[in-house]
């Protein structure tokens, strides 16, 4: 292979997918649409409850619950019981 080849492969190879983004946690993108408007992004910065007062205590279970029905000032979100467990591993990554 010539050095101009050579070169525009390395080109090539950088310019579609050298970069890698760091994995995400399942529902983080959930959590972005449907909960960083009261929560913040860190889930603390927010006006709604500061979710690391709640999360570590709660059960998969009631989480999924306050997600999917709501409680309180917060409303139910309207996603699948698989989409709310997902916001719910996003939430025990942030708050083990």
């Amino acid at each position: 292979m010539n050095t101009r080849a050579f070169a525009l492969s390395i080109s090539i190879t950088i310019l579609t997918g050298c970069s890698e983004e760091e994995p995400t946690v399942p529902g983080e993108a959930l959590y972005a649409v449907h909960c960083i408007a009261c929560h913040g992004s860190d889930g603390i910065s927010g006006h709604g409850t500061d979710l690391d007062d709640v999360v570590p205590s709660a059960s998969n279970e009631e989480l999924t619950d306050v997600i999917t029905f709501g409680i309180g000032d917060m409303p139910a979100i309207d996603i699948t019981d698989q989409e709310a467990l997902d916001i719910v591993s996003y939430l025990r990554a942030l708050f083990p």
